[in-house]
């Protein structure tokens, strides 16, 4: 059970509590954007959640490549 204070909080519209079921459900709550589930193909909507994160990985990844190849040089 939640204390009190938590309570009288949640009364007072000083915050909010949703119970989620997934990470998603909780992304998609905090963000405001569509979290974007991956389709047949791997392919995710673009400008959702997972898009944007699937990208920047990418982007990550591309970067790590990059500093391999040079020290190799």
């Amino acid at each position: 059970m939640l204390k009190q204070e938590i309570l009288d909080a949640v009364e007072a519209e000083l915050f909010s509590i949703y119970a989620v079921n997934t990470v998603d459900e909780a992304l998609e709550l905090l963000t405001g954007e569509v979290v974007g589930i991956l389709d047949a193909e791997g392919n995710v909507v673009e400008n959702s959640v997972n898009y944007k994160a699937i990208c920047r990985l990418k982007e990550i990844s591309e970067l790590s490549d990059d500093e391999k190849e040079e020290s190799e040089s």
